[in-house]
């Protein structure tokens, strides 16, 4: 038996997504805007979001995560911590189903998040040894056959509730390789500031951290989506549909890549002061999907003062999308072939929009 946490948020709120506007009237869809403003998740400098001005000229885009229309994912471990799974919420998360430990930290299962049963979580109890971090994870042992194709898929449903005795730690998600000795490959750190929000940053395997940009807040339940291309060695993350990582190395030090497991990380800033923080966490899910990239996702930002529309694909660097446009998705008419630069990203801008009355654009990777 142990201490569990209690509830500190509110548990009804809407889990943000892209809406899908190829399929809706524009008055029931964003329109014409792209990915739509979460509420909690936030570019920083900017506010909240992206927030777009349009004028009476309407123009829709196909937008979204860019996938082949019938891909096929072979699931290497998924879970929604459930007790039809065999999860008993009277015990500790490590040790039921194959979840392991390193470090003491606090850890087990919770009903959090409204209508979806039960979540595991890490932290809220200190550990018992003063160690700073408490890593909780599921052996998975992928190892991907030389020259196959297909793009290595992490999704997860999280959220971190806040310190109420003054100390925000840090909570990540790392992947580590599936050598004797494992190797830490990548890591999304979310960093406690004792603050309404904390900033998201990457640590590559040489232990540069890097700035995403983005802030979360503790109110709010979120998708992290993580993509790797084991051949071009490339790696992004999208959370709540905003691409937050584009086209960093998974190894800038050529170490093998596999994926030996992925791992919940709860990072004391203070050994001695841990906070009774703790992230929750939910359909925990890790596949390779039948794609033979990392999929493209369009963030629009509208038009400009010319009338011009315009929007970023974020890409995978090295590759070229061609960008299409049709008036009635029967006639489509190609725009330009683009490549994606080292930052994986470009912007498009159609200078004819302004001659036309509506318009849907969509993105395909070309070879």
């Amino acid at each position: 038996m142990k201490t569990k946490p209690t509830h500190r948020r509110a548990t009804n709120l809407n889990i943000q997504s892209t809406p899908d506007c190829l399929a809706q009237d524009s008055t029931e869809c964003c329109e014409g805007s792209g990915s739509s403003p979460s509420p909690f998740l936030r570019e920083k400098g900017r506010g909240e979001g992206f927030p777009l001005h349009l004028s009476t000229l309407l123009l829709l885009l196909v937008l979204g995560v860019l996938t082949p229309l019938h891909s096929e994912s072979v699931v290497l471990f998924k879970t929604g911590f459930e007790a039809i799974e065999g999860y008993d919420p009277q015990f500790n998360l490590v040790g039921q189903r194959g979840w392991t430990a390193e470090g003491s930290g606090g850890n087990g299962l919770i009903t959090q998040i409204e209508g979806l049963g039960q979540q595991a979580y890490i932290g809220f109890t200190g550990p018992t040894n003063q160690d700073d971090f408490t890593t909780i994870f599921k052996p998975i042992n992928f190892q991907p056959v030389a020259g196959s194709t297909g793009i290595i898929k992490f999704s997860v449903l999280m959220q971190i509730v806040p310190s109420t005795n003054g100390f925000d730690d840090d909570f990540r998600w790392s992947v580590y390789n599936n050598d004797e000795s494992p190797v830490r490959l990548l890591t999304i750190d979310f960093e406690g500031k004792n603050e309404a929000t904390g900033d998201i940053a990457v640590i590559l395997d040489d232990d540069t951290v890097l700035a995403t940009g983005y802030e979360f807040g503790y109110d709010g339940f979120y998708t992290l989506t993580l993509w790797m291309d084991v051949k071009r060695n490339l790696w992004s993350a999208y959370l709540n549909d905003f691409v937050i990582v584009n086209s960093q190395p998974i190894t800038t030090k050529g170490t093998a890549i596999s994926v030996g497991d992925i791992d919940a990380v709860w990072f004391l800033h203070d050994a001695a002061h841990p906070g009774d923080n703790y992230m929750v966490f939910d359909n925990y899910t890790i596949s390779v999907e039948d794609v033979t990239s990392i999929p493209a996702l369009i963030e629009n930002f509208g038009k400009d003062a010319q009338g011009f529309f315009g929007f970023t694909v974020q890409g995978e660097a090295g590759l070229k999308y061609s960008v299409e446009v049709t008036s009635d998705f029967i006639h489509w008419f190609s725009l330009g072939t683009f490549p994606a630069p080292a930052s994986g990203a470009f912007t498009f801008q159609d200078t004819t929009s302004s001659d036309f009355t509506h318009g849907y654009y969509r993105v395909q990777q070309v070879e």
